[in-house]
């Protein structure tokens, strides 16, 4: 399976964005299948977690249907041991923000990355991260855990629920959740058209869960 989603992802190599006011619309494809096709501009719009949709989505495994890369870091199982055709997430920018990137491992070199994925230099292509920016590797051929939580979470909270809070949003993981959870809630509520006010209670776990 892990063979077949890089030969899906492969047959797109080299596919990029298009300069100026006209629009490749084989990118706008991937928006399209991953459930975006209000996405009418390749340049304006990441689309790393796009791709990764439409290749997942080709492969006939689960995906996200999110553009937000840290989305992916809720599907299938974290693994230590990565294997070709498992997905990278990076962090970028800041590792406790909400922004990153998403691809297709390939191997490791040192303390780099080389990943196969879209929107990398504005095309389809192999490339290198650094492996002090990944937040995990996924293995998307095996099901995903369940995630539940038990309670409104806020600022000032503590416990393992925090912990599966901050997993789930793809940052550093003490349990505690204090400023910096709660800006990252609140990005996360905008960006999905929730009442932003920090509070993650059932319709943000909602949105967590089935992000």
């Amino acid at each position: 399976m892990k063979t077949k989603i890089i030969e899906i992802a492969l047959s797109q190599y080299g596919v990029a964005e298009t300069p100026g006011s006209k629009s490749n619309p084989v990118v706008l494809d991937y928006f399209k299948e991953a459930g975006h096709a209000w996405v009418l501009d390749d340049t304006n719009y990441a689309w790393c977690s796009a791709f990764a949709n439409w290749v997942a989505k080709k492969a006939g495994l689960p995906y996200t249907k999110q553009l937000l890369a840290r989305s992916w870091l809720t599907v299938g199982q974290e693994t230590k041991k990565p294997e070709i055709g498992d997905i990278c997430v990076f962090w970028r920018n800041n590792i406790n923000g909400a922004e990153g990137h998403v691809s297709f491992f390939i191997r490791e070199d040192g303390d780099n990355i080389y990943c196969l994925g879209g929107n990398q230099s504005d095309q389809v292509n192999i490339s290198i991260y650094p492996k002090s920016r990944l937040l995990c590797y996924r293995d998307i051929t095996k099901e995903s855990p369940d995630i539940t939580f038990t309670r409104t979470l806020k600022k000032g909270d503590k416990g393992d629920d925090v912990k599966l809070l901050q997993k789930v949003l793809g940052i550093a993981q003490d349990g505690d959740f204090n400023a910096t959870v709660e800006k990252v809630v609140k990005a996360f509520q905008s960006q999905h058209g929730l009442e932003v006010d920090g509070f993650v209670g059932p319709n943000t776990q909602k949105r967590l869960i089935n992000n």
